[in-house]
């Protein structure tokens, strides 16, 4: 019978050296800026990316792989939707994570002082 795994910790039972890093490192995050965080996580770090990817994925899925590929105008459609879509899609990801990493920055900061008090 094969053993049962150990259960996983929560994030709420990270240990104060864990949370007292965590904090820091979103700390140097957030003195980027709300701004920046999003326009460098979101648009930039998932947003383009997936653009890339994606135009990349519709030359092949057309023409194979070339050096040159043609611009037919399914390719354009691509690239334009593509890059309309996903750095605003990307800027909505960067919205909810820096949200989201707020909301945890302030939970493990009241952590932080009631374990100090």
């Amino acid at each position: 019978m094969p053993k049962p795994h150990p259960p996983k910790p929560s994030p709420n039972s990270a240990s104060a050296a864990d949370r007292a890093a965590q904090i820091e490192r979103w700390e140097k995050l957030r003195a980027m800026g709300r701004t920046d965080f999003i326009l460098r996580r979101g648009v930039l770090g998932w947003g383009l990316p997936a653009v890339v990817i994606t135009v990349l994925y519709k030359v092949v899925q057309e023409q194979g792989f070339v050096l040159a590929p043609h611009l037919t105008d399914s390719l354009r459609t691509a690239i334009v939707v593509s890059l309309l879509l996903f750095p605003a899609g990307g800027g909505l990801l960067g919205r909810w994570l820096w949200t989201a990493g707020e909301a945890r920055y302030r939970e493990m900061v009241r952590e932080r002082d009631r374990a100090r008090t």
